[in-house]
């Protein structure tokens, strides 16, 4: 399974359950629906029409419209007018640090090798 890349990492035994948790922890904590599809959205509309006055006008339209989503879950990220009174980038960064170092989408946030 190591030499197809099927393994993702290999612990002791002792240390099985705690890597367990990790991996399962990482797992469950996906994004509500809502923000989901306006991600996506921003996405494909930033590909159409790429460059940086569409990008500006997509997030301006996206932050206007983060109150109106709603959760999935209790335990997803504020979504109301307190959870971005900071702004998307803030945001992006703290829901990063819900997972593991050696899985986070920011470069600052990975643990260092």
């Amino acid at each position: 399974m190591m030499a197809c890349n099927f393994v993702n990492s290999v612990v002791p035994r002792d240390a099985l359950e705690a890597e367990t948790d990790k991996y399962a922890d990482a797992c469950c904590r996906t994004r509500p629906l809502d923000v989901v599809v306006a991600q996506k959205t921003f996405i494909e509309a930033y590909k159409q029409y790429s460059g940086e006055y569409m990008g500006s006008l997509l997030t301006g339209w996206l932050e206007a419209m983060l109150p109106l989503m709603k959760s999935d879950r209790p335990t997803d990220i504020d979504l109301g007018a307190g959870g971005f009174d900071q702004g998307i980038a803030h945001t992006v960064k703290n829901n990063d640090l819900n997972y593991p170092p050696e899985w986070r989408l920011s470069r600052a946030g990975r643990a260092q090798r």
